[in-house]
């Protein structure tokens, strides 16, 4: 029986039109908002090493890697609302930069952010600036709007990410360490890139939107997904050593045609079981994928 089948799109999902119907609904809700701006920075001095936790907010976001500089951090925000900056230890500097958040009025900021998107100012952004001169620690906490995180000339020993709402874009470096980064997703679009030679351990935890993840040649990368709502799609050099293990979920897997399949779960509702490339007992840099199905299918190609 062909596997090859037609069928019929019953649900959708479209940002954009919920975006407009949220506006529509909303508009006038709220008046303007003050837009303020904020330059902050980190002197590196006597540190060898730092952890930094950002709490992103509302806005655009970029974050890369400082040039010839003697700071750990440097940021350059424009935000609504209140932000929090500390700073503490010696050797080894914990950094927190975040938007603030008042509980007990938190339907006055959920207000204040619907009013600013309302008003339609691209005006609010977080321009962040990391070290490459020492280790770090990354941890940042979603905010609401597109985000490109540019890791690649950073000296990484750990990321947590919680996702946010908004395509994100994370890459990830190649290092002579092994490192973990953690990845808890939140509403739209993730794209993944893993550096030429990194040595990751990478776990996924699917939030709504797809997720595209590309690993560059001579990287070792163990890889754990847990699917969302949405596709998943890995991307691997074509003379990697790549083993696949998917379970559960409603969707099919797909693999090349030169991996060999080592055993099967099928039914009614996905396609899962165990894949291998010929080579990858053999391979010194290895690319492991763990898949546990959400509601998507997963294609590595």
């Amino acid at each position: 029986m062909s596997d090859n089948k037609n069928y019929k799109v019953e649900w959708s999902f479209d940002f954009d039109k919920v975006a407009e119907r949220i506006k529509g609904s909303v508009e006038g809700l709220v008046g303007e908002v003050e837009v303020k701006t904020e330059q902050y920075a980190v002197p590196i001095e006597n540190t060898t090493a730092a952890q930094i936790e950002l709490g992103l907010s509302v806005g655009h976001t970029n974050v890369k890697a400082l040039g010839e500089s003697l700071n750990i951090l440097e940021a350059d925000i424009a935000y609504v609302g209140e932000m929090e900056f500390s700073v503490s230890g010696e050797a080894i500097k914990q950094i927190k930069l975040a938007q603030k958040t008042n509980f007990n009025n938190i339907g006055e900021s959920i207000k204040r952010s619907i009013g600013f998107a309302v008003k339609g100012s691209n005006d609010l952004k977080w321009d962040v600036g990391l070290t490459k001169a020492i280790p770090l620690e990354l941890r940042f906490g979603g905010g609401v709007g597109p985000a490109v995180v540019d890791l690649t000339d950073i000296n990484l020993r750990g990321l947590t990410v919680d996702g946010g709402v908004g395509e994100t874009t994370l890459t990830l470096p190649g290092t002579t360490d092994v490192y973990s980064a953690t990845l808890e997703g939140g509403v739209g679009r993730t794209n993944l890139i893993v550096s030429k030679g990194a040595m990751v351990n990478l776990t996924i935890e699917g939030g709504v939107g797809a997720i595209y993840i590309t690993v560059e040649p001579d990287a070792h990368v163990n890889l754990k997904i847990k699917g969302g709502v949405g596709e998943t799609k890995v991307e691997v050099p074509a003379d990697a050593g790549v083993s696949v293990n998917a379970s559960g979920g409603l969707g099919n897997v797909a693999v090349p045609a030169h991996f060999t399949r080592l055993s099967t779960e099928e039914n009614f509702m996905s396609r899962g079981g165990s894949w291998e490339t010929t080579n990858y007992a053999s391979s010194e840099n290895k690319i492991t994928i763990e898949y546990e199905g959400g509601v998507g299918q997963l294609v590595v190609r």
